[in-house]
């Protein structure tokens, strides 16, 4: 299924850079969650404060509804899942985003907001593109080795295996930007 095909044939004013692919995910930006709340015509009901205390921890529940289906979730922002210091600000823009996502049909395809997480931000294409070129060399050849250059893990510089221990994941990374990468040539076509 091309989740963002759906996407963009649902809301053809969506741009390039409203949505993108982060760790499998698809995601959206606020922004856009918040116009397709408005040109669905979502009405957030006032959300319940579930908790709020001195160690800024705040979480709302609230109700969601469009075309007579409600729905009710919750937003909640912390020191440990949200870096702005405006808890109560991104508790109601989770809460809103998930909302919206749920009753237009899109949380279920496994679309999230940028704001979900940390982890959703929006790569930079040109620092994508370093990253990929800088660690490619090492996705098939870690070692650097050829067929005429033979070497043992002894004879391995100790700088170059640290690295390869604290970098297995690369790969994963390197694969990750190259799919990113393509996804967007495909979209600037």
């Amino acid at each position: 299924m091309d989740k963002n095909k759906i996407l963009k044939e649902k809301y053809d004013w969506l741009e390039k850079d409203d949505f993108w692919k982060a760790f499998n995910t698809w995601v959206i930006k606020h922004d856009a969650v918040m116009r397709i709340a408005e040109e669905e015509g979502i009405v957030f009901n006032t959300p319940q404060i579930l908790t709020s205390n001195e160690n800024s921890n705040v979480a709302i529940y609230g109700k969601a509804s469009l075309d007579g289906k409600d729905v009710w979730t919750t937003g909640e922002a912390a020191p440990e899942n949200c870096k702005n210091p405006y808890f109560f600000a991104m508790a109601e823009k989770r809460w809103k985003d998930r909302a919206t996502l749920m009753l237009v049909g899109l949380y279920h395809l496994g679309f999230y907001s940028e704001i979900e997480a940390d982890g959703f931000e929006q790569p930079n294409k040109e620092d994508l593109q370093a990253e990929t070129d800088n660690w490619k060399q090492y996705r098939d050849n870690p070692l650097g080795f050829t067929k005429h250059k033979q070497s043992k893990w002894s004879e391995v510089d100790e700088g170059l295996l640290v690295w390869i221990i604290n970098n297995v994941d690369k790969q994963k990374y390197i694969k990750r930007a190259e799919n990113e990468l393509e996804y967007r040539a495909g979209l600037e076509k």
